[in-house]
């Protein structure tokens, strides 16, 4: 029977985002309210808000300035 390499195929946690990290495709990393995942092998040094690199695949923009504004 061949073997067929599929490669990561799942996406990985990659902990809080650092610039200085490399990050490969599929690799998701966490700021203080989002989650966003790397679309490209080597992605080293790009701002979360190139979409070139990075997709967004939680917001929780909203739900922070809500919480801070019920504290307020």
């Amino acid at each position: 029977m061949t073997k067929i390499l599929l490669g990561k195929v799942a996406f990985t946690d990659a902990g809080t985002y650092a610039a200085g990290t490399t990050y490969d495709r599929f690799d998701f990393i966490v700021t203080d309210d989002s989650c966003y995942l790397s679309v490209k092998e080597e992605n080293k040094g790009h701002a979360l808000t190139d979409t070139a690199w990075w997709k967004c695949i939680a917001r929780g923009t909203q739900a922070t300035e809500a919480a801070k504004t019920a504290l307020a």
